[in-house]
């Protein structure tokens, strides 16, 4: 097992049960504790859990409103309700609310004990047979063969690597990246033959973003706080959704990232309403080259994009990266008088950053997993659930979304061609490249793609699955440098399929 098995107690007099915890301890159980709900829900969204504890009579919060806010934080957590009384209404409404279990007191040592093995073998059967309903699940799916079939698809597969995650067996980790493996292996191909054709289906991708899931509520002159976390997967939103399902009506739809699937292109996709080539031909002055600044008129993209759409309007378009320092800059946006505020938030820098021991980055790197549990921690410790409620209060309708996602790269792919090569690990462009067309594809005409070139003969590679460029000069010492890190820009479900959630105040 990677982990002792670990157990919340949440009871206001958990002072007089240190006999019963003193021996979980001592019997190899990890043991919290804590004195109230709102504390115990707190800590649940800090860390997995495998057995919670609820004492029924609570001053405050009780026990049957803590356990629901437990079940809404994380479903699969064992919640077992300790009461005094056996009382048949009290278990009907408890089991209505997805309690487990109850443990009756007055007990006894060993009739507690026997309590938590039953209710952990609960969650040992689970593991048990996990990995054979995750298989049988995902193999009575068809293979997809439309964009939609692989949003619906990616949405499984990513529910079950936060389920299988919880569960905490390294075995069923490895289970989940062979089927996300293949997935990718298979989303490589569709995209390779059907790319082009995504523009012509009505589907939401980049361009289309706004159009689709915001310009509605803007007309309708509703207060509007786009928040867009750069760099943000589909398995981070889920991880913070809770945060958010106390105060608001949440509405979760999905959308297609252009191609590359990187920041120059995907965000200002995004802002402009315009696909890359567009965007050079009718702004040529704003379309930027070089690796600085790549991103440095979105504003005034979207402001032509609102005009475009009939809307005349005033906003706010702000971009951080460190939220220590604009803590008080953003809390004054959400309290402006102007309806749009657009914050754009360096999310996967800001995770990264946040983080300075060097073992630390070390174990994130090496494992995902660590990597979402951080995702969570950081998230509650910042500015944003407090700017969130501050924009409930005073009526925003708020839009959570990403530009793209990442993936962590694993296999190198020797890429060839002139004297320039752009300097990204998952999309090159460049004259006279050439590349093994089994780790990504080769774009001769990057008109076919929508996008544009710097000068005549340059041509695209954009890595699939897990692969990322390296150069055929010192190949030994970029696979050494690079391996194992998250990237984005290439082709694969973590970087393409996005989530955009629409959070309407309660």
């Amino acid at each position: 097992m990677d982990r002792k098995m670990r157990i919340l107690w949440i009871d206001d007099e958990i002072e007089h049960l240190k006999p019963y915890i003193y021996m979980l301890s001592e019997r190899g159980y990890e043991v919290n504790t804590a004195t109230n709900g709102p504390d115990g829900i707190e800590m649940v969204k800090k860390k997995d859990y495998d057995l919670v504890l609820v004492d029924e009579m609570m001053p405050g919060i009780d026990g049957m409103e803590t356990l629901q806010h437990i079940k809404k934080e994380n479903e699969d957590i064992i919640v077992a309700i300790v009461t005094k009384i056996e009382d048949e209404k009290l278990i009907d409404e408890a089991y209505g609310k997805f309690a487990d279990d109850f443990v009756i007191k007055p007990f006894t040592p060993s009739q507690f004990l026997a309590s938590i093995k039953r209710l952990l073998e609960k969650k040992e059967i689970a593991r048990k047979n996990i990995a054979r309903i995750f298989a049988e699940e995902i193999r009575s799916i068809p293979p997809p063969n439309t964009w939609k079939e692989w949003i619906d698809y990616y949405r499984i597969i990513t529910r079950w690597r936060l389920r299988l995650k919880r569960l905490g067996e390294k075995e069923l980790k490895n289970i989940e990246e062979e089927f996300s493996k293949e997935a990718n292996i298979g989303f490589g191909k569709f995209v390779e033959e059907r790319y082009p054709e995504l523009f012509k289906k009505n589907l939401t991708t980049s361009c289309s973003l706004l159009k689709n899931h915001v310009f509605d509520c803007i007309k309708k002159g509703e207060k509007v706080l786009f928040l867009l976390f750069d760099s943000m997967r589909l398995d981070q939103y889920f991880i913070l959704l809770p945060f958010f399902k106390e105060d608001f009506n949440i509405k979760t739809e999905y959308y297609i990232s252009i191609l590359p699937s990187a920041t120059p292109y995907s965000r200002n996709a995004i802002f402009s309403g315009m696909m890359p080539a567009e965007i050079l031909k009718n702004y040529p002055a704003h379309w930027v080259w070089e690796e600085e600044g790549q991103n440095r008129y979105e504003d005034l993209f979207f402001k032509s994009y609102l005009e475009r759409e009939g809307i005349n309007q005033n906003f706010i378009f702000k971009k951080i990266t460190r939220t220590d320092i604009h803590e008080k800059t953003l809390t004054e946006i959400i309290a402006s008088k102007e309806k749009i505020k657009v914050i754009i938030v360096n999310f996967l820098d800001v995770l990264l950053h946040s983080v300075t021991r060097k073992h630390i980055v070390d174990e994130i790197f090496k494992n995902e997993y660590a990597f979402l549990d951080m995702t969570r921690t950081w998230f509650l410790n910042s500015i944003f659930p407090t700017l969130i409620e501050k924009a409930k209060k005073l009526d925003h309708i708020v839009f959570l979304t990403t530009d793209h996602g990442f993936i962590k790269v694993k296999k190198p792919l020797v890429i060839h061609g002139g004297r320039f090569i752009s300097k990204n690990l998952r999309y090159k462009y460049g004259a006279a490249l050439r590349a093994d067309k089994k780790g990504c594809i080769l774009l001769h005409n990057p008109a076919e793609f929508f996008l544009p070139v710097p000068q005549k003969g340059m041509r695209f590679a954009i890595a699939k699955e897990d692969y990322y460029f390296i150069y055929p000069t010192k190949p030994k010492e970029y696979e050494i440098e690079y391996k194992y890190t998250y990237q984005h820009g290439g082709i694969s479900l973590d970087e393409m399929i996005l989530p955009i959630g629409e959070f309407i105040p309660r």
